[in-house]
């Protein structure tokens, strides 16, 4: 799950900093580093870079988006995982919460469509949430 060069793999950054953590068993991240301050505004090294400097400011790289999107994945999950774990006293034996957590043990985050995904855990989640109030 070790991330590649964020510009120029920004799906596997997606993939690797967002669900691909969760399944590999880990509770959080954090990047190395916002910008690798290495030259020059126009010599800097942008490989390692979720941003480029510019004299006023800075503009965000792939890399950045697709972190922004793995973390985004993630609150999805946690949201999912927060009404999974409610409905699992009183709704214990719903076909609901069986079915979601067949899926999330199967889900395929390591080459499955990410925005599939992301819609198939909203799914659950709308679903779990009428769940709840019956």
């Amino acid at each position: 799950m070790n991330p590649m060069p964020s510009v120029f793999f920004p799906e596997i950054h997606r993939r690797n900093l967002g669900l691909g953590l969760w399944r590999a068993g880990f509770d959080g991240m954090m990047n190395w580093s916002y910008n690798h301050m290495v030259g020059t505004v126009t010599t800097q090294s942008w490989t390692w870079s979720y941003v480029w400097r510019t004299e006023d400011g800075v503009i965000d790289t792939l890399g950045w988006e697709a972190l922004r999107e793995g973390v985004d994945d993630v609150r999805y999950l946690t949201t999912l995982l927060s009404l999974v774990n409610r409905a699992s006293g009183s709704h214990s034996q719903a076909p609901l919460l069986r079915e979601t957590f067949q899926w999330l043990g199967e889900v395929d985050v390591q080459s499955g469509d990410l925005n599939q995904i992301r819609a198939e855990m909203v799914r659950h989640i709308e679903a779990l949430s009428v769940l709840g109030t019956e």
